[in-house]
């Protein structure tokens, strides 16, 4: 029965991440895109 409702239980928590990622997965690579690239110009003004 406690076996049972694990498995329930990760199959629950896979399908909220991977809704989550179908979600928010373009915007937070596009977050990381524009965090590099300002980081990046930012090192080039230093030198």
């Amino acid at each position: 029965m406690l076996i049972q409702q694990i498995k329930l239980f990760n199959i629950l928590i896979e399908k909220q991440l991977n809704w989550l990622y179908l979600s928010y997965g373009k915007c937070f690579v596009m977050c990381c895109s524009v965090a590099f690239y300002s980081f990046v110009l930012v090192l080039i003004k230093r030198v």
